[in-house]
């Protein structure tokens, strides 16, 4: 049964995330597939086989990981588009409690 719940891709991709490579101070093209280490064991599923081939189970992970980093930096270039045009301006927040009202 599918959940009526939305959830965020961020926590979608867990245990997974991708980091930037930086080599001699110059960011590389391509990135770097993490895994939370608690997250790993002997008895999980595949998901390359044993000529480091991806299986299909590791297919729609890869694909929620490229489109993640994707829409980042799609928004990294919208943020700085709307600061060229001074569309954004700083502020400040203080977030409060049900209990604090």
């Amino acid at each position: 049964m599918e959940s009526s719940v939305y959830l965020p891709a961020y926590l979608r991709r867990y245990p997974f995330c991708m980091s930037r490579v930086r080599l001699n101070a110059v960011e590389q093209a391509d990135r770097m597939i993490c895994i939370e280490k608690a997250s790993l064991s002997n008895d999980g599923e595949r998901m390359f086989d044993d000529k480091g081939a991806p299986l299909a189970a590791w297919l729609p992970i890869e694909k929620l990981l490229r489109d993640y980093e994707a829409d980042i930096d799609l928004a990294v270039e919208m943020c700085a588009i709307l600061s060229d045009y001074a569309l954004l301006e700083p502020f400040s927040l203080q977030p409060r409690s049900k209990a604090d009202r």
